[in-house]
C-alpha cells in the first residue's frame, strides 16, 4: 500500500495505472455539512498496485482525470453513483467504462442492492471490518487503520469483477448489463445539477408544474445545490410538512412554520421566492394532482397483481434482481397511464420483461 501525498509519486504511478487493463476503484469523501461530496481519498488498485491519493495534499491531478477517462482501462466500482458524484463534482470528469459489482451481483440472483461486505464475504469468504465506514475523512493527518480500512474497501473488486462473469455466464445476460453500465441515468441528473442558476428559482411556475405535490421540496433541493449546503440546514421536512399542512397564507404566518436558524431565512431574496411558491401552491388548482388521485379500476388493479407476479416469475428464470427489471411505480404508470416511458418498455429490459408485460396488457 502506498499513500500517494506528492507530485512525483502520483505522476510515477499515473505511468503504471495506465498500462493496466483493469483497475478497483472507491472513495472516500465527506458531506455532511455540504450538499456535494467532498472528496478525500481515491483508492486504486490492480494485480500490482495499491494507492490511496490523497486529493488534500493540493496536487495537480490532470493525469489522473484522464485515467478515468481512459476506456481502455475497466474502472471497477461497487455501488458507483456516489464515487462519481464526488469525482465529477471534483473535476468535471465523468468515468467512463465503469463496471459496478452491486449490479453485476444483481444480474446473478442477488434480489436486492447487496453491500460489499457482504458480497466480499459471499464470494470470498473474507470478513471486511465496517467500523471506520463513518470515519472523519476530511481531518489530517488520518491515523494507519484509517488506510487500511480505506484499502480493503478497493483491494478485492477486482477478483469479485472476475468472479461475477464467470456466474453470470450467459452471452445474452452480459450484452445486458454492459448496456446497463453503458447508461447510468443519474449521470444526466449531475450534469443538470451542476447547470444550476439561480435565475432557474424564480420559474415558480415550472416547480408547481412538474414537481407535483413536491414543489416545496424541489426548491429546497434546487437551494441546497446552489448554495452547497446539505438540504436539512436549508429546511426540515418537518417543516416542509407542516407547512403544506397547515397551508400559511402570509408571511407572518409562514415565518411562523420556518425556524430562524433554517438557511432559507438566512436569504432574504430566496425566502421571498419560497414564501411566493408556497402562496402560489395554496392556491393553484393542479391538474397532474388530480390525475394522480383517479383510482384504480378493478381491472387495473388485477393486471397490476398479475404483472407484478410476472415480474418475480421473470426475475426468477433470469436470475436478475426484480428490481433492476421494473419497479411497482412503473408497472403503475404502465397500466393505469399507458406510460411509454417507463424503464422497463426501453433498452435491454424491454426484451427481458417488456415484450411480456405489453403482451400481458393487449389479450383479449
Amino acid at each position: 500500500m502506498q499513500i500517494i501525498d506528492t507530485q512525483k509519486k502520483l505522476e510515477n504511478n499515473i505511468q503504471l495505472i495506465d498500462s493496466e487493463k483493469i483497475i478497483g476503484v472507491d472513495t472516500e469523501f465527506v458531506r455532511e455539512k455540504t450538499y456535494w461530496p467532498e472528496l478525500s481519498l481515491i483508492q486504486i488498485v490492480s494485480e500490482s498496485l495499491e494507492l490511496i491519493i490523497d486529493i488534500q495534499s493540493g496536487l495537480d491531478l490532470t493525469k489522473l482525470w484522464e485515467v478515468f477517462r481512459n476506456k481502455k482501462i475497466l474502472k471497477v466500482f461497487h455501488s458507483c453513483k456516489q464515487d462519481i458524484e464526488a469525482i465529477y463534482y471534483l473535476s468535471g470528469v465523468i468515468p467512463i467504462s465503469v463496471y459496478d459489482t452491486q449490479i453485476g451481483a444483481m444480474f446473478c440472483g442477488y434480489n436486492e442492492p447487496i453491500s460489499y461486505a457482504k458480497i466480499v464475504e459471499d464470494f470470498l469468504n473474507v470478513k471486511l471490518d465496517k467500523d471506520l465506514q463513518y470515519s472523519e475523512w476530511g481531518k489530517r493527518p488520518l491515523k494507519k487503520e484509517m488506510y487500511e480500512y480505506a484499502i480493503n474497501d478497493a483491494k478485492y473488486l477486482i477478483r469479485l469483477q472476475k468472479l461475477l462473469e464467470q456466474k453470470i455466464g450467459n452471452d445474452q445476460k452480459k450484452y445486458w448489463l454492459d448496456e446497463e453500465f453503458s447508461d447510468f441515468n443519474f449521470i444526466e441528473e449531475f450534469k443538470k445539477r451542476k447547470k444550476l442558476k439561480k435565475s432557474d428559482l424564480y420559474n415558480l411556475e415550472n416547480y408547481i408544474i412538474e414537481h407535483n405535490g413536491q414543489e416545496l421540496k424541489k426548491f429546497r433541493e434546487d437551494v441546497a445545490i446552489l448554495k452547497n449546503i446539505t438540504r436539512k440546514f436549508i429546511l426540515s421536512d418537518k417543516e416542509i410538512h407542516n407547512i403544506q399542512k397547515e397551508k400559511p397564507n402570509d408571511i407572518n404566518e409562514l415565518n411562523y412554520f420556518v425556524d430562524s436558524r433554517s438557511y432559507i431565512k438566512k436569504d432574504e431574496d430566496i425566502y421571498k421566492l419560497f414564501a411566493n411558491l408556497v402562496f402560489s401552491t395554496n392556491d393553484h388548482t393542479n391538474l397532474v394532482n388530480k390525475k394522480h388521485k383517479i383510482k384504480l379500476t378493478k381491472q387495473q388493479k388485477n393486471m397490476i397483481r398479475e404483472l407484478d407476479f410476472k415480474l418475480i416469475e421473470t426475475s426468477a428464470d433470469l436470475q436478475i434482481c426484480p428490481y433492476l427489471l421494473a419497479s411497482k411505480l412503473d408497472i403503475k404508470a404502465f397500466v393505469q397511464n399507458n406510460d411509454k416511458n417507463v424503464k422497463f418498455l426501453n433498452g435491454w429490459r424491454y426484451d427481458a420483461f417488456g415484450k411480456l408485460a405489453i403482451k400481458s396488457v393487449q389479450k383479449p
